[in-house]
């Protein structure tokens, strides 16, 4: 998307916040065929254009939102609702901000033995803020194993520990405040997969937090 006028491209930025950033079930008509006519979300509509957007028009997008978006973090963030954060991730894609979200998400997750929420929020996170400034990328792939092999997700745990070696073997991680490698790391996932010792949904992650909660285990 490109306007040879920067204001253009900057009232048309804010339009897109706006949309998503209001009523998640609205629709919009996307065919004028009568007999055939065709909907789409808003939302899953503006982030279809956020995605194709070239890098100076999302600059801008990122820089209209950033404000708002880093309010609604700090206050999602206090209330230390990973859903809340979720929906501040929704209302502000591909903005760091989002990403921030996601990460905390995916934490809290963890820290609630809610595993399959967690890898969710992680696959997202890795699939789309890939890269991004602030975000380690080999600690997500391998808090993204240890939930899926806490979620009981065999196949699915080893072919991102195989990922985890291959891409971020030599990176240093902490895991849980504990330092260790990306090939070490999977190293240990494998060994859980291969002894058959995870855990089913809903257990607790051990002794171990990532967003520094406390946790009920009874």
């Amino acid at each position: 998307m490109k306007a040879a006028n920067p204001e253009d491209v900057e009232r048309a930025m804010r339009n897109l916040g706006t949309v998503l950033r209001g009523d998640t079930g609205s629709l919009l008509r996307i065919s004028d065929t009568l007999s055939n006519p065709r909907y789409v979300g808003a939302r899953e509509f503006i982030r279809a254009i956020l995605s194709g957007l070239d890098p100076e028009a999302r600059a801008i997008y990122q820089k209209v939102v950033a404000s708002a978006a880093e309010e609604r973090f700090r206050a999602a963030s206090g209330e230390g609702d990973p859903a809340v954060l979720e929906t501040v991730a929704a209302s502000y894609p591909y903005t760091p901000v989002a990403a921030r979200a996601l990460n905390k998400a995916a934490n809290l997750y963890l820290d609630r033995g809610e595993f399959a929420q967690a890898a969710s929020a992680l696959q997202l996170l890795l699939r789309e803020y890939r890269g991004l400034d602030g975000i380690s990328d080999a600690l997500a792939a391998a808090k993204l194993a240890l939930a899926l092999t806490r979620d009981g997700q065999i196949v699915e745990a080893r072919a991102v520990a195989e990922r985890l070696s291959k891409d971020f073997g030599k990176e240093p991680l902490s895991i849980g405040g504990r330092g260790t490698s990306g090939a070490e790391f999977a190293q240990q996932v494998a060994a859980r997969l291969d002894k058959g010792s995870v855990s089913s949904q809903g257990e607790a992650a051990g002794g171990v937090t990532y967003a520094g909660t406390l946790r009920r285990t009874g």
